[in-house]
């Protein structure tokens, strides 16, 4: 789980990417406050996006939706 926009001009994308270079089967799921954002991400069956603010609810049912895929 990252946050797209993070501090450091870091974004969750770029660190993202990092970790799959190690482990390129890794499943992200972004988030963001910023309305604009959902727009540009690129969701794909390894890549999840959640709008802030969700609930616990809304996380466990992203992250059950994935798990019920594979």
């Amino acid at each position: 789980v990252a946050d797209i926009v993070l501090p450091g001009g870091r974004s969750g994308e770029v660190i993202a990417e990092e970790f799959r270079r190690q482990k390129p089967d890794l499943i992200v799921l972004l988030t963001s406050g910023y309305k604009s954002e959902p727009s540009r991400i690129v969701c794909d069956e390894r890549t999840r996006f959640l709008q802030k603010p969700y609930s616990l609810e809304e996380l466990s049912e992203v992250v059950s939706q994935y798990f019920d895929e594979h």
